[in-house]
């Protein structure tokens, strides 16, 4: 059964429910009336109330419900129309990027996971790709979990590999299998001294995306890429600390001035500051007023470094919501950062706590689920 009909069928029980009611009210009432003895009137005051002008009411309400619905599809602003664009879409072919790590080791290095949520940022910026969530699949112990998204989301494939350690640079293995059978779709060994890591990601992304027949975006969607590989495990580093919120957010932020001072314009690890700083000041780790400022400037240095840097236009939009209150600023911010990458789980939450501030409250909780799935 159709939403829609499943909506008028439950208005249609609604209904005769109220009939039903409305008609013991009204008799019971009578009797009371005609016991003691009451003016007729107050009788044809409450049928006329029971019959018609609730009912009247309730449907002017309906109306507007409906109203304001249609209104949000069609007149929604550029993130929650991307949204509903990226929804609605006949076909979704779904993917698990897991940790590049296997065996019994639970304890993901920051590389490791690292390689994986570059890979996992890129596919999000393919609309007709459903990334399952980062979250929801690291860690061995989390096995059990993905077989219910198996099912779930009717998810066929997985990216899975690991990294070996042992010579002067990592060697990669990645395999792309599918998710229930466990057959090998295509698998291929890296050694990074041979080749950029961005080669790597870049030569993975499109072999995935040809075999799922998902259309290779004419934009770039790797944006991490450095030619010093030890800027990119410095990255990496300082990027995982952050990821671990009030216990690593100092560690990051000197491990980000660290890197920076050895490579200014790397505008991953500006913006990767930039977000740094807004949570030191959002949590008062530091002084607000000391910190926030200096996440303005590292993102807007990221932003003139690269435009199509998401988290840079996120912290930038982060920083105008929670230290400047410029609604109209940050809404434009959080639009460009969502029309970069529509599927960037740290823009759809953030934008959400934007909304719930703006008093958009049903938007907010759309957004909130929406950063769910991805993150």
């Amino acid at each position: 059964m159709s939403q829609h009909n499943k909506e008028s069928t439950k208005i249609l029980k609604l209904v005769v429910v109220y009939f039903v009611l409305a008609w013991i009210v009204v008799k019971g009432m009578a009797y009371v009336i005609d016991v003691f003895d009451l003016p007729k009137w107050l009788l044809q005051w409450i049928e006329l109330s029971a019959y018609t002008v609730f009912p009247v009411i309730f449907v002017v309400f309906k109306l507007i419900e409906h109203y304001k619905d249609k209104q949000d599809n069609v007149h929604s602003d550029g993130p929650d129309r991307e949204a509903a664009q990226t929804n609605n879409a006949k076909k979704i072919a779904t993917l698990a990027v897991l940790p590049l790590n296997k065996g019994t080791n639970t304890n993901i290095s920051s590389f490791e996971a690292g390689m994986a949520q570059d890979m996992i940022l890129a596919f999000s910026a393919v609309p007709e790709l459903q990334v399952i969530s980062r979250n929801a699949n690291t860690g061995n112990k989390q096995v059990a979990d993905l077989q219910e998204i198996i099912q779930r989301v009717s998810m066929r494939t997985i990216l899975e590999g690991e990294v070996i350690t042992e010579g002067e640079f990592p060697a990669v293995n990645v395999r792309l299998k599918d998710a229930v059978s466990e057959g090998i779709y295509w698998s291929k060994s890296y050694v990074l001294g041979e080749m950029q890591v961005f080669e790597m990601q870049k030569e993975i992304f499109e072999t995935v995306l040809k075999h799922l027949s998902v259309p290779i975006p004419a934009h770039e969607c790797f944006h991490h890429h450095t030619d010093n590989f030890q800027i990119y495990k410095a990255f990496l580093e300082a990027r995982n600390n952050f990821n671990k919120r009030e216990g690593g957010l100092i560690i990051a932020k000197n491990e980000y001035e660290q890197l920076l001072e050895d490579a200014p314009d790397y505008a991953p690890a500006l913006a990767g500051l930039a977000n740094t700083y807004n949570l030191l000041g959002f949590y008062e780790l530091e002084a607000p007023n000391d910190v926030f400022p200096k996440a303005k400037h590292a993102a807007t240095k990221a932003i003139a470094l690269n435009r199509q840097l998401v988290e840079a236009q996120t912290a930038l939009a982060y920083y105008e919501t929670v230290y400047e209150w410029d609604w109209e600023k940050a809404a434009k911010s959080f639009q460009k950062a969502l029309d970069i990458n529509p599927g960037y789980a740290t823009a759809n939450h953030w934008y959400a706590e934007y909304l719930m501030a703006v008093g958009q409250v049903d938007k907010a909780i759309r957004r909130s689920r929406q950063a769910q799935k991805h993150d």
